[in-house]
């Protein structure tokens, strides 16, 4: 008995041996049972999947029923049919008969009536093939044959199908059939055969088949010659010239620990073995993909790949996701980067360096949540910072000479003194007609220095440190009393411009321009307050633009809603952020969800222990009222 490859002695023989094409058996069978019958079909998909098995098929049911199988008469005819030999069956290569003269040829045979068989079958395999006026020929007869004609067409590029020739035709496209079932038939065959082979094989070769039945069937056939190949992967991969699963895993081991110079001369030595540096990155890419898998708890050896042994959990503990999706992403990009590079060493190089350093970036979301984290915390290291930063001042102010003090200190002229002569050639000061209204804290600053006697009123070096701009007057003696005017020059207490200030503080007053012009309105009642459930879907969309901003909203201390606004308590350092920034968003924000179109953000002082107000005050006498 002549020897029959393995793709063409399990061929399928009807509709329930199609695998992996559940829905093109199905509606062909339902079609079938019913008589609602097509005079022309269309398979595409994909090479060894099954479009000419089925195209065989369709044309054995159409003249003979399931129940009319046993019949010796059918299977003959089902036998003519698989070698070819049937007459009522015509095979037509539509790679070799391309023109015109051959579509007329078919053209004058529909005329005929089929001699044994109830339909006269027409299979043109690769019909892409065909010319385009092969194709325009064909139309005619393809939309209205004669009743007893069917034309089957099968191609694997359906792209090149005119679409009036598509339009003509039931459509049917045949997938890739799925790793799990072609293991299956693999090892069926191999039982078939009694032939031993292990699953670790099996996997191996249905995953090289890339979802073509009959490549696998094909490598099935070449590795049962080479018995030692069905038991033991690497000596198969070995004799195949392909890479070994345990070479690569090295290389990927190597670049896991950031040794730059193994995982290089590893994958060299897989290059001047034979092995192409696509295919080595092929399979890098398989390997970062099932390590990919195996970090979102997916560890089915069908969608893997390959063992589930040769992963160690220490190699895949090794990355984070985000950085087995760089892995993946910058071998996808080398890939494409190898078709016009100038040298492929270079590029493989290259990229093996920036793998193993991959481990080192920051991601973007790793950074919000780090400047979440400190944001949370900002109130505590401002106030820290401060303290730190007064403390150092202080200690550096007191090592020095009181007049190295005076003279570190920025002298400001009271606005009715008149100005010093200059010691230089200087560009003249405004007129005070032309002088601008300074902010709150410097005006309260000049105008307590303004009552004040020059530094020259005395000769004692103590009482001129005393005057205007006195750093030691100012730290040794902070008191929220006011000096009268007829107090001693050399009094060591001086008022606070800051804290005597009639007029009010510009911090305060910053508020949103949507509420600039309305009075600040008593607490509401609770029943008056804005529901939860609406502040938390205000709080989550702004989480997903501005995840800052959200924080901060969560801790604002009431939601009041009144007749037209939404009314937001909250402390008083939280005003920059919350308001001046993003107050567009947060009102877009409120309109959506509570469908009010304004909001009133009323900034409310918390109490401060004696010991931090003395250090506020000292902070700005020093710095002569200048906010830090």
């Amino acid at each position: 008995m002549s020897y029959q490859p393995t793709a063409l002695r399990a061929r399928p023989r009807n509709f329930d041996q199609l695998l992996g094409q559940e829905f093109v058996s199905q509606t062909l069978r339902e079609s079938l049972r019913s008589r609602e019958i097509a005079h022309a079909y269309l398979f595409s998909g994909p090479r060894g999947v099954g479009k000419t098995s089925a195209a065989r098929i369709l044309a054995y049911r159409l003249n003979w029923r399931e129940e009319e199988d046993a019949r010796p008469e059918a299977q003959e005819e089902l036998e003519k049919i698989r070698k070819g030999l049937a007459m009522d069956i015509i095979e037509i290569d539509g790679a070799s008969n391309t023109s015109v003269n051959d579509v007329r040829q078919i053209r004058e045979e529909v005329l005929f009536p089929p001699q044994h068989a109830s339909y006269k079958v027409y299979i043109i395999d690769e019909v892409h093939m065909l010319s385009r006026s092969a194709f325009n020929a064909l139309l005619k007869t393809i939309e209205e044959p004669p009743p007893y004609i069917v034309f089957i067409f099968a191609t694997t590029e359906l792209q090149k199908v005119p679409a009036t020739v598509r339009s003509r035709c039931q459509h049917f496209h045949f997938r890739l059939i799925p790793l799990p079932v072609i293991r299956q038939a693999l090892s069926q065959a191999a039982q078939v055969q009694h032939r031993e082979i292990s699953e670790e094989v099996l996997l191996w070769i249905a995953k090289e088949a890339r979802g073509s039945l009959r490549d696998a069937y094909t490598l099935f056939d070449q590795i049962s010659s080479y018995r030692e190949g069905l038991q033991d992967i690497s000596q198969l991969q070995k004799r195949l010239g392909t890479l070994s699963t345990e070479a690569v895993l090295g290389i990927v081991q190597h670049i896991a620990d950031g040794q730059i110079e193994p995982a290089l001369r590893g994958a060299l030595a897989l290059v001047e073995g034979g092995s192409s540096i696509e295919q080595l990155l092929e399979q890098l890419g398989e390997l970062y993909h099932a390590l990919l898998l195996c970090k979102y708890n997916i560890n089915d050896e069908s969608l893997l790949g390959i063992s589930a042994s040769h992963l160690s959990p220490s190699l895949i503990a090794r990355y984070q996701r985000s950085h087995l999706e760089a892995l993946l992403d910058e071998l996808l990009e080398g890939y494409r980067r190898l078709r016009y590079t100038i040298h492929e060493q270079y590029e493989l190089e290259l990229l093996i360096a920036k793998l193993c350093f991959i481990t080192e970036r920051v991601e973007i979301a790793e950074i919000q949540r780090t400047i979440a984290q400190l944001e949370e915390q900002l109130p505590q290291l401002k106030g820290l910072g401060v303290t730190m930063q007064v403390e150092q001042h202080i200690e550096q102010q007191a090592e020095q000479p009181i007049e190295k003090q005076v003279e570190q200190q920025p002298l400001r002229q009271p606005l009715n003194a008149p100005p010093a002569a200059p010691s230089l050639p200087a560009k003249p000061s405004p007129p005070v007609a032309n002088y601008q209204q300074p902010s709150a804290p410097t005006a309260a600053v000049e105008s307590a220095a303004s009552v004040a006697p020059p530094p020259s009123a005395s000769s004692d070096p103590v009482e001129r440190a005393g005057g205007e701009n006195s750093a030691i007057a100012s730290v040794s003696s902070v008191s929220d009393d006011t000096i009268p005017p007829e107090a001693p020059h050399h009094t060591t207490a001086k008022p606070n411009p800051i804290a005597n200030d009639p007029r009010p503080d510009p911090i305060k007053s910053e508020v949103s321009p949507h509420t600039a012009a309305r009075p600040i309105p008593p607490s509401l009642p609770n029943e008056h307050m804005v529901p939860a459930e609406q502040v938390q879907d205000i709080i989550d969309r702004l989480r997903q633009v501005r995840p800052l901003l959200a924080i901060q909203l969560a801790r604002v201390k009431s939601w009041e809603q009144g007749e037209e606004v939404i009314i937001l308590r909250v402390d008083k350092n939280m005003i920059e952020e919350l308001i001046m920034k993003d107050q567009d968003l947060v009102l877009r924000s409120i309109r959506d969800v509570t469908n009010i179109q304004q909001f009133q953000v009323i900034a409310e002082e918390q109490p401060i222990d004696r010991q931090a107000e003395e250090l506020a005050n000292t902070v700005q006498t020093i710095f002569q009222g200048e906010r830090v």
